[in-house]
């Protein structure tokens, strides 16, 4: 019976460790894309912002109204 139980603990451990080792990897994943959509975020924002921009100067242009000075 013990060797049944040792069995099993061995089992168990490679397991537990394959399960670590899979944790690890996806979390490198993650980190990996965490940086790359932050490089892409900074990359975009500029152009966003001046889309942004150019909406409001457009919708108060058609509205009759001033630019908001942040424009």
């Amino acid at each position: 019976m013990r060797a049944w139980l040792l069995w099993w603990f061995v089992v168990s451990i490679v397991a537990l460790g394959a399960l670590g080792a899979i944790c690890v990897g996806l979390f490198k994943r993650l980190m990996v894309l965490g940086r790359a959509l932050q490089r892409f975020q900074d990359e975009v924002r500029p152009a966003a912002e001046e889309i942004s921009r150019g909406g409001a100067r457009a919708a108060a242009r058609a509205g009759g109204e001033r630019p908001s000075p942040r424009a």
